[in-house]
């Protein structure tokens, strides 16, 4: 492969125009300093030729020569938008290895492998402190209000009447049913809707598992089960 760092022609180029000018002005001041003085510049003239030839002919590194790899960096052999990969079939090798977890997730309640009575009995590890309630609130409205509204009313901006989405349940106060559902729900009962999605409710399993039940103390606090 070959490479040509400029840094370091430039540099040696730089130098030796700094050398050369530094002994033209060095040479004594006589009648010949004419002549002197044009040779001077005719020699800097020269060095400047020959810099700028070297940064227009070297091809620098973005013009590397590779068989193995590729002819230049800009033409890498990268799988592109929707072309085939020739690897697809071959998952493990995008795999991570058996039993691999987050960090951070090695103690989390896999609530899919609990039966709907376990999940149900799940408990909320986090205290509805004024941390966990904010933290709550936060993944709330970035998740949640789109259907349930930021009160948990079921009237969010995408469900019906105003949105294509019906059948909203509410879970917390405001609602045009006139009730909330969630004060009948368990903690646990929440908390496996919010991972694993139920009826026409998908998986929120982008909210971290903590997060989760800050949620669930969150909607208890709407629904003044719960104190700030």
């Amino acid at each position: 492969m070959r490479l040509t760092n400029r840094s370091t022609l430039g540099s040696g180029l730089f130098m030796m125009l700094r050398a050369n000018r530094s002994t033209q002005s060095s040479g004594p001041s006589t009648r010949g300093g004419s002549s002197g003085r044009s040779r001077a510049a005719a020699s800097r003239r020269a060095m400047m030729a020959m810099m700028v030839f070297f940064f227009l002919t070297q091809t620098g590194c973005w013009e590397q020569v590779s068989v193995e790899w590729f002819p230049q960096m800009k033409w890498q052999i990268a799988v592109q938008a929707f072309e085939l990969n020739p690897y697809q079939d071959r998952i493990g090798l995008f795999s991570p290895p058996e039993g691999t977890v987050p960090v951070g997730w090695g103690d989390v309640i896999v609530a899919s492998e609990y039966t709907p009575a376990e999940q149900e009995a799940f408990v909320n590890p986090n205290r509805a402190t004024l941390a966990s309630l904010k933290n709550g609130e936060s993944y709330f409205n970035t998740n949640c209000t789109a259907c349930h509204g930021p009160t948990g009313g079921g009237d969010g901006p995408i469900a019906a009447p105003r949105g294509p989405i019906a059948g909203v349940l509410p879970i917390g106060p405001g609602s045009p049913l006139g009730f909330s559902l969630a004060p009948g729900l368990t903690d646990g009962h929440i908390y496996t809707t919010i991972s694993l999605g139920r009826g026409r409710m998908p998986s929120y399993r982008r909210i971290p598992p903590d997060a989760r039940w800050d949620v669930v103390n969150y909607i208890r606090d709407l629904n003044g089960q719960g104190g700030r």
